[in-house]
């Protein structure tokens, strides 16, 4: 049976911080100038970030962006119990923070999820396993909408 931390580091803890490279606004603006047409910032969406942490992004571009929808998706309970918390004192009811790893992700039910206009996962794929990639991959192929946008970075 695999363990719990099976294909992330772990024993590193991750820092809080707030990426403007993921915001809607500016991956509209990024997209909008290679000649991609973004899905409509002014209309209701769905965002996503996988390994977000400690939640900060997904909570300031949910209190940014109160007609979409974002959720923040982490194996760590202890990040997800943190955003979880701060999102219920924030009022967010736009913010929703899922406690499960890649894997699970991508095997999740028909219909437990959206599709998201975007996916994104800032510095993530460098932090995890070859196996683990694959499955954030499948995710991204199972969950990102016809026209929507991936940002993808690594350390």
């Amino acid at each position: 049976m695999a363990a719990w931390n099976d294909g992330y580091v772990f024993d590193v803890p991750y820092t809080t911080g707030f990426y403007r490279e993921i915001s809607p606004g500016w991956l509209a603006t990024a997209s909008m100038l290679l000649g991609h047409r973004p899905p409509d910032p002014a209309s209701p969406y769905r965002w996503a970030e996988l390994g977000c942490g400690h939640g900060l992004s997904v909570l300031v571009f949910a209190a940014a962006n109160p007609h979409a929808e974002f959720h923040g998706f982490d194996f760590n309970p202890a990040h997800v119990d943190y955003a979880r918390r701060l999102a219920a004192r924030a009022g967010l009811a736009n913010a929703h923070f899922h406690e499960m790893s890649f894997e699970d992700l991508a095997q999740a039910p028909d219909g437990r999820f959206p599709q998201f206009d975007h996916i994104v996962a800032h510095g993530i794929w460098s932090w995890v396993s070859p196996a683990t990639r694959q499955k954030m991959a499948e995710t991204v192929r199972r969950f990102l909408a016809p026209g929507g946008l991936l940002y993808l970075s690594y350390n």
